[in-house]
């Protein structure tokens, strides 16, 4: 059986259906079942779906559409139409991991990063306006964040590892948004990594974007207060679950995964999670994946009652809480395989006791980055470097550290050389300076 693609203005009102409907962008979305009337009412709901056009049985094409005048030339040209939108529907079904570019070199693109930084700040600006408008209007639709999730894969595909390197990157502030939007990217590339269809990458994209829809100003008060929460505050803030699924109620296109995703993100493997205290297989896969990509951003990140952990700090105490039953050790283990044990951009003292910088993960070794040599063990800085810690097994990780740890070492470097330099400075003017009277006549023979 062939299917033909059919505009759903150009559907004839009032038609009785010969043949189910589907989706003319997903031919395995049913629409409306055999039998049932193209009212004016149902093109209507059709429309505020975001559905465009519908896909049917060749056969019956005649018997709903409006303009039969196009002949067997528009019958084609739809039939292309759909041969387009299933190998598209194909690539949708496969990994995602299998469409990552791998970077030709270790370094990362400059203009990618640009690119990067240029999309970051038109993300932010328009979730931001989409939280704001959910505010205020009755029905809304999700063109919006899909478009970011979309581009978000777009990007990653690119080039993971900076991808992900940006995505960890902390500004001076972070508002709500700019969390859910490092959320949302930090989680599709969890699931890109643990071989999700592009779909499903989209759909957690959406889900973590749209997760703290529903706070409240009374939430917003509770959580910058700068101690921890008393009981009846935290009480408030577990509410904050069914507020936002009443408020996706008001988007009328939203995937069924990307609800999931935004209801149960705060939800713990071992059902110590909340708005249901659901456990194990009862929470959404997707939802796994995004709680863990949550709290990580969230340690990450600086709170009113406590400094930003550094990334290796927030790794640990993940997997602590995951031997605490926290967490899926599946999910825990994707986001190694994506930000490496050492997280990108990390300062990492090596075994030759050089300080380094983490570049490129390895997903199958997480404990060995590929990592840019900076200095040696006494702060001399050297030139640029890489080394690939997964195929030289000589040099391993030893320890992590600040970023001040770098400076100190090559500023403690820099005031050595310095004086050195004044030492031998002064030596030369000493031996360039001529010598004295009785030098001459000490050296005259007796």
């Amino acid at each position: 059986m062939s299917f033909s693609i059919i505009p759903l203005k150009e559907l004839r009102q009032d038609a009785v259906l010969p043949v189910s409907i589907f989706d003319g962008q997903n031919s395995t979305l049913m629409l409306l079942n055999r039998g049932m009337v193209l009212s004016q009412e149902n093109l209507q709901t059709l429309q505020r779906r975001g559905v465009t056009h519908v896909a049917i049985d060749s056969r019956f094409v005649k018997d709903v559409w409006a303009t039969p005048g196009s002949g067997r030339t528009g019958i084609r040209l739809q039939q292309h139409f759909l041969a387009e939108q299933r190998k598209k529907e194909e690539l949708k079904t496969k990994s995602l991991t299998t469409r990552l570019v791998k970077p030709p070199q270790p370094n990362y693109d400059n203009t990618q990063l640009s690119k990067l930084a240029a999309r970051k700040s038109e993300h932010e600006r328009c979730l931001e306006e989409f939280l704001g408008a959910m505010g205020t209007s009755k029905i809304v639709r999700s063109d919006v964040v899909k478009r970011v999730a979309l581009e978000s894969i777009e990007d990653l595909l690119q080039d993971l590892d900076l991808f992900v390197k940006t995505t960890l990157e902390v500004g001076d502030s972070e508002q709500s948004h700019q969390h859910c939007l490092r959320v949302a990217k930090l989680a599709m590339s969890v699931a890109t990594i643990m071989e999700n269809r592009e779909e499903d990458v989209r759909h957690i994209g959406i889900g973590c974007l749209l997760s703290r829809v529903g706070i409240s100003d009374t939430v917003k008060e509770i959580i910058e207060n700068p101690r921890e929460l008393t009981p009846l505050e935290l009480l408030e803030v577990k509410k904050n679950p069914g507020r936002t699924w009443n408020a996706l109620e008001r988007i009328t296109d939203l995937p069924v995964g990307a609800r999931q995703v935004a209801w149960q993100i705060n939800e713990r493997w071992n059902g110590s999670g909340y708005p249901r205290g659901r456990s194990l297989k009862q929470i959404h896969p997707l939802a796994r994946i995004a709680s863990v990509a949550d709290v990580y951003i969230a340690l990450t990140s600086d709170r009113p009652h406590r400094p930003a952990y550094s990334q290796h700090e927030a790794i640990r105490i993940l997997l602590a809480d995951a031997q605490r039953g926290l967490f899926e050790p599946v999910a825990i283990r994707g986001l190694l395989q994506t930000v490496s044990l050492f997280p990108l951009g990390s300062i990492v003292e090596l075994s030759n006791g050089s300080l380094a910088i983490t570049v490129r993960n390895n997903p199958q070794q997480y404990d060995c980055p590929l990592v840019k040599v900076v200095c040696d063990s006494n702060g001399h800085p050297l030139p640029e470097s890489y080394i690939d810690l997964a195929e030289t097994k000589s040099i391993h990780v030893v320890q992590t550290h600040g970023e001040h740890v770098l400076r100190q070492r090559i500023a403690q470097w820099s005031e050595q050389q310095q004086d050195l330099d004044s030492f031998f400075e002064e030596a030369d003017s000493l031996f360039a300076q001529p010598k004295p009277a009785w030098a001459h006549e000490a050296s005259l023979p007796h």
